[in-house]
């Protein structure tokens, strides 16, 4: 019997058998982009002008920081997005930042 011919078949078989997501070949060729804050400069804190306090529903509530130049549209969505608000919620929160 040869066994080097079973350890082969067998490490094969568990090599194909590693798991991995279905788009883990095409994620892994992308390029990869670092978050925007390791961007910034060194002792360049960034202080917001206002602060928003957002009351979500009982017992739930979500703090906003606005600094200069932020776009009222990402903030909203990003909130939204975090505390999984509808569509129309998200909307007023735009217009109350705007």
């Amino acid at each position: 019997m040869n066994f080097a011919f079973i350890k082969k078949e067998k490490l094969k078989k568990m090599k194909e058998s590693i798991p991995s997501g279905e788009r883990y070949e095409e994620m892994k060729r992308r390029l990869f982009n670092p978050p925007s804050f390791l961007r910034r400069e060194k002792g360049s804190k960034r202080t917001p002008f206002y602060y928003i306090d957002v009351n979500i529903g009982i017992g739930k509530k979500g703090k906003i920081a606005l600094y200069e130049g932020d776009d009222p549209a990402k903030v909203a969505r990003s909130f939204a997005v975090t505390f999984q608000l509808s569509k129309d919620m998200e909307d007023e929160l735009f217009e109350t930042l705007r």
